[in-house]
């Protein structure tokens, strides 16, 4: 059996970027962020996607320029962005959410246990992201696997509910 599928180009992003992450939210728009620009600088900007106008829009920038990162949609809306690549090419151990009713991104108190880009991230269903491979900062590739454990909204100093 056969199916046939259709692709359909829709509006332009606010500016090129490759080695990126997107996610989608609770309501129905797409978070893109991070990646390089057309000439390889890492990016901070992030945008999103409005499935019903096919526009994007810009919204809060990244804590610190990534590539290769992963962003992971939690259960209450928040996205957890980890590790990635930043300007000269390490590896990062941080992480950030992004809060999509206040448009903005905060630095999380805990990061990972190892540097790693290119990895894989899910949230499971005991409440926990599991990120496995990647590269360490030694271009090597990963066979680590990792939980982390996102800290609730209400754990988040100085970001107002959502």
């Amino acid at each position: 059996m056969q199916l046939s599928s259709i692709a359909i180009a829709t509006g332009a992003m606010t500016g090129a970027r490759v080695n990126h992450a997107a996610s989608l939210l609770n309501n129905g728009v797409i978070l893109i962020c991070g990646g390089l620009d057309a000439n390889g600088n890492p990016l901070a900007t992030a945008e999103l996607y409005i499935t019903g106008t096919g526009q994007c829009v810009a919204t809060g920038n990244m804590n610190t320029p990534r590539h290769g990162h992963s962003a992971t949609p939690l259960p209450d809306g928040r996205i957890l962005i980890i590790g990635g690549r930043t300007t000269d090419g390490s590896r990062l151990a941080s992480a950030e959410y992004f809060y999509p009713v206040q448009g903005k991104f905060v630095s999380a108190l805990t990061g990972l246990t190892a540097p790693r880009a290119g990895h894989s991230a899910v949230f499971t269903s005991n409440h926990q992201v599991l990120i496995a491979g990647g590269e360490d900062s030694g271009d090597d590739t990963l066979d680590l696997t990792e939980v982390y454990v996102p800290a609730s909204a209400a754990e988040m100093v100085g970001v107002p509910p959502f």
